[in-house]
């Protein structure tokens, strides 16, 4: 994923007063597994992975990650933006993403969207990137709260020892991401 992003962010606290936050919601098949695809109007608010005949669990996280938030589902409404994301002949389009979080979260996801295809870091670079060399731990923290899957590419975030662990989404979800963008 290599659009260019459109970034808009939200606070928790600013989130807690918008009233009527809608969330129109679908899934889609995607190169990388079955997604669940969350839009704010015409802005991509969440993607998550989730295995075969979990379509209640991704709800159920989409809820958890967007409290108080009006949802309606409609598949047909985020195809376009499956599109959008995961094919690559639209790669190279704009994209809206709403993201909330804290300060430091917003900052180390975007710090993220610095990253070209193809390439991984380290929590400790990140930390570094973002001016808080000794937050390595609030880092790693931040990247697995990521709401917005692939687009935020938390994917290419790696060990320091080059090993890749953890994935909200999965290890092998991960690897795959990585061995598909190596070679494109």
């Amino acid at each position: 994923m290599q659009a260019q992003l459109n970034l808009k962010s939200v606070t928790p606290e600013e989130y807690k007063k918008m009233k009527g936050f809608e969330i129109t919601y679908g899934f889609a098949a995607t190169k990388f597994g079955p997604s669940i695809i969350g839009i704010n109007n015409d802005r991509l608010c969440y993607i998550a992975f989730y295995d075969e005949g979990k379509d209640n669990s991704a709800i159920d996280n989409l809820k958890n990650d967007w409290p108080n938030a009006i949802l309606k589902a409609n598949n047909d409404a985020v195809q376009e933006m499956a599109k959008s994301v995961f094919d690559d002949a639209n790669s190279k389009q704009e994209l809206n993403v709403l993201l909330k979080g804290t300060d430091l979260q917003i900052n180390v996801w975007k710090e993220l969207t610095k990253l070209k295809i193809g390439t991984t870091t380290n929590y400790e670079q990140i930390a570094k990137a973002i001016g808080k060399p000794s937050a390595i731990r609030a880092v790693a923290n931040a990247i697995s709260r990521n709401k917005v899957a692939y687009v935020i590419p938390c994917h290419r975030v790696i060990q320091k020892s080059g090993n890749i662990s953890k994935y909200r989404w999965g290890v092998h979800r991960k690897k795959e991401m990585l061995e598909y963008e190596k070679e494109t």
